[in-house]
């Protein structure tokens, strides 16, 4: 298990555990044909949970399984529990852990967006390209993008950091192939200047 610590931190969360057995209650899944991404739930629209993989912090993550296809789509909505609104404007990091069971080159991960208010307003998509290299196979690994590529872009959307509902992974390179990503403990951050956080992944 990881021990992540964030002393004297400001701290926005995403994702850090489920408490339903196969899928996290709050995270939504959904794809347009001929893209393709896992779902469960009874519903159909549930981002499934991994439990096979320790993961870094908790008893579970989040498990995406997709294929992206020239014109189909897909996005998956990360919502901490109760859908609410939250206030990322006072932070400056964005991190989650990923793990790919096979490995993936940072060109064909997600493009990452957010949603919020006023309404369901998105935010631009950008790569992770920047901010990460490729994922090796079956080692958890880190990615931080800075939320300055969303505050400060001149062409943003109308959407209020102070109002986020939602992280979201989204196709990005339609390379028609299957992969699979466990994601772990998605949270915005700001380290105060006598702060400091500890990452370690999980031995």
């Amino acid at each position: 298990m990881l021990l992540c610590m964030i002393v004297n931190a400001q701290t926005v969360h995403f994702f850090q555990d489920s408490q339903t057995g196969g899928y996290y209650d709050t995270g939504l899944a959904f794809a347009t044909n001929p893209s393709t991404l896992l779902a469960a739930g009874s519903t159909g629209d549930k981002i499934p949970v991994a439990w096979d993989v320790p993961p870094v912090e908790g008893e579970n993550s989040l498990r995406l399984r997709w294929a992206s296809h020239p014109g189909g789509d897909w996005s998956a909505f990360i919502i901490a529990p109760g859908f609410p609104f939250q206030n990322i404007a006072v932070t400056d990091t964005l991190s989650f852990w990923c793990y790919a069971p096979n490995g993936i080159t940072a060109a064909n991960l997600p493009a990452i967006a957010m949603e919020g208010a006023p309404g369901n307003t998105r935010s631009n998509a950008y790569p992770l390209t920047p901010y990460t290299s490729d994922i090796p196979a079956q080692e958890w690994t880190l990615v931080k993008v800075p939320l300055s590529i969303f505050f400060d872009d001149p062409n943003q959307t109308n959407i209020n950091f102070n109002q986020i509902k939602a992280i979201i992974l989204r196709q990005h390179n339609a390379d028609a192939v299957e992969h699979e990503l466990l994601i772990d403990n998605v949270r915005t951050y700001r380290i105060n200047a006598s702060g400091s956080a500890v990452d370690t992944p999980p031995t």
